[in-house]
C-alpha cells in the first residue's frame, strides 16, 4: 500500500460510497423523506466545512514537506506545489479609465479621441456601477499593456498543491 492509499483514506471513500448506495432509497419517495432529506443535506454540508478545513490543514503540510522542490513525482502520482497573489479593493475607475483610454488612443500617433472617450467613460462607469464587478482579469490587462499594480492592493496568497494521479496508474 503507498502513502497516499492510508486506512482514514480508505474509510473516506467507503462512507462516501456507502451514502451514494443509500441515497437512491431516500430518492424514492421524497414526500415521505422530506424531514430526512434536509437533515441529510444539514449533514452533508457541515462534513464539506470540516473536509475543507483537513483538506487545508493537509495541503500546507504537503507544500511544506516538498521542501524546495516545485514538483515532486513517485510511482503513479506526481504533484505540484502553486503560489497565487491575493488580489482586492481593486481601484474600478482607475481601471475602467485605463481600458477605455486604450481603446481610444491611436496607436501610431499617441493621439486620443477625446469626445468618443468621455462617452465610452461614461458608458464603463454605468456598466462597472450595474455589475458589481469584483475583479480584473490580470492576464488580460497586460496583455493589453496595462499596469495595473497602482490599482490593487496584493499580497501573497496560500500555497497550494495540485496532486495528479497518473492514467496508467
Amino acid at each position: 500500500m503507498n502513502g497516499y492509499n492510508t486506512d482514514s483514506g480508505y474509510r473516506l471513500a467507503a462512507a462516501i460510497d456507502a451514502l451514494n448506495a443509500d441515497l437512491p432509497a431516500v430518492l424514492d419517495d421524497i414526500a415521505a423523506n422530506q424531514p430526512r432529506l434536509c437533515e441529510l443535506l444539514h449533514a452533508i454540508r457541515e462534513q464539506r466545512i470540516r473536509l475543507a478545513e483537513l483538506e487545508a490543514t493537509v495541503e500546507a503540510k504537503a507544500a511544506r514537506s516538498m521542501g524546495p522542490a516545485d514538483r515532486i513525482e513517485w510511482p503513479g502520482y506526481y504533484a505540484e506545489r502553486k503560489g497565487g497573489m491575493v488580489r482586492k479593493h481593486w481601484d474600478h475607475k482607475l481601471l475602467a479609465a485605463k481600458v477605455t483610454e486604450r481603446n481610444y488612443t491611436d496607436p501610431d500617433t499617441g493621439e486620443i479621441d477625446v469626445a468618443s472617450e468621455e462617452v465610452a467613460q461614461d458608458v464603463v462607469s454605468e456598466l462597472l456601477r450595474a455589475a458589481a464587478i469584483s475583479y480584473w482579469r490580470t492576464t488580460v490587462l497586460r496583455s493589453m499593456g496595462i499596469d495595473y499594480d497602482d490599482a490593487v492592493e496584493t499580497e501573497r496568497g496560500r500555497r497550494t498543491v495540485h496532486v495528479t494521479k497518473d492514467s496508467a496508474a
